[in-house]
């Protein structure tokens, strides 16, 4: 989604780093942009991606956080978190 040009290059970029490729860009200025913007609800750079590229690329990744101990929280997010219930 194109909101702000610097937010808008910086979401491009996170992406990309993932694997997404961007398509086209979707100004919504062209009858064809109209159904990139009802599918993603807005102008901006469409991406895609091979899922299976994405999964052999980070799944030992993925894993390898799953098996890490959690680490610990913050002073500020243990405020922020509500007590549980006895």
């Amino acid at each position: 989604m194109h909101c702000a040009d610097r937010w808008h290059a910086r979401l491009v970029t996170y992406y990309s780093y993932f694997g997404f490729k961007a398509v086209c860009v979707v100004e919504g200025d062209k009858l064809a942009d109209l159904p990139h913007m009802l599918v993603w609800g807005g102008a901006g750079t469409r991406m895609d991606a091979d899922v299976q590229a994405m999964l052999r690329k980070w799944t030992p990744a993925l894993r390898c956080a799953a098996r890490a101990p959690p680490r610990p929280r913050a002073a500020e997010e243990e405020a922020a978190v509500p007590a549980q219930p006895q």
